[in-house]
């Protein structure tokens, strides 16, 4: 079994949402509001605070990243410290906050929103033009999603399900459907599915919020073929980066744990798997 290293000691609450951009490690912590950013060749630890609690973060394609938020889309410029809200339409209410968030290969924005008790929650897929779609309705926890386009496929979380899911994927117009399970969690795994991303051989690397790990799966079977050992039980989300994009950091939380039995937990993790990720797509917005 491949082990995770430390690589940042922080005690997030809710670490999630890595992205690799411009040699720059980005990710975010939920519930106390902050972007965090880790530049691998200097060493160099950033945090800025936000206002709001905060889901994800993409890169911008014109500059500065964007966060999807407790009540919207928000730009952010962290050479400014600078922020502005986009007018999220009064016909699709956010429902408690947004969570897990990625670009298409397009550069469309999709994003889900957290029904936590209640299947209240949506995916929308955002465009160039701040068009706003419902992808899917009835959510939970809308966590990991990602794209195969070499096989016309989207992948999915919907946490509690405690399945991987997958649809026919159409990438010119950004269609989903065709919705069907794809993978479950081994059995006598703890813990449900988070966030994931994908590798140049369409695995999927899956990270076990209360699994203290990361899974790969095979795209094929849809089996696990192996898992990451992370010391942090609540493991909530993986991307690839480095220069040749192949070493996986792992984010992870400290809520409800045992810090002492645990005393990294909320920390950033790496590891080389043996694998490459695809280039991260900025966001069109």
């Amino acid at each position: 079994m491949i082990e995770a290293e430390l690589i940042w000691k922080i005690r997030t609450q809710l670490g999630e949402g890595p992205i690799w951009w411009k040699d720059k490690l980005y990710w975010v912590d939920i519930l106390a509001p902050a972007l965090h950013i880790y530049t691998p060749a200097t060493g160099e630890k950033r945090s800025f605070p936000l206002k709001e609690q905060t889901g994800s973060v993409v890169p911008r394609a014109s500059g500065g990243m964007v966060l999807a938020q407790e009540t919207g889309i928000v730009l952010f410029n962290p050479q400014e410290e600078s922020d502005e809200a986009l007018p999220w339409p009064e016909d699709k209410p956010i429902i408690n906050r947004f969570n897990d968030g990625k670009c298409d290969p397009q550069g469309r924005f999709w994003v889900g929103s957290m029904g936590r008790d209640e299947p209240s929650g949506s995916l929308y897929r955002i465009g160039s033009d701040f068009e706003v779609a419902e992808m899917l309705d009835s959510i939970r926890i809308s966590n990991g999603l990602c794209w195969d386009e070499s096989r016309d496929r989207f992948y999915y979380i919907d946490s509690p399900t405690r399945a991987i899911d997958v649809f026919d994927w159409e990438p010119e117009e950004g269609v989903i459907s065709s919705r069907r399970t794809f993978a479950r969690l081994p059995s006598g795994e703890t813990g449900v599915p988070d966030g994931m991303t994908i590798d140049t051989e369409g695995r999927l690397w899956v990270a076990v919020f209360d699994g203290s790990g990361v899974h790969c799966i095979d795209p094929d079977s849809g089996l696990s073929l192996e898992k990451i050992s992370v010391p942090a039980s609540k493991t909530t989300a993986c991307w690839f980066g480095g220069e040749d994009l192949d070493q996986l950091f792992i984010t992870t939380a400290s809520i409800q744990e045992d810090l002492v039995a645990l005393p990294l937990a909320g920390s950033l993790f790496v590891c080389r798997p043996g694998a490459s990720g695809l280039p991260t797509t900025a966001c069109v917005l």
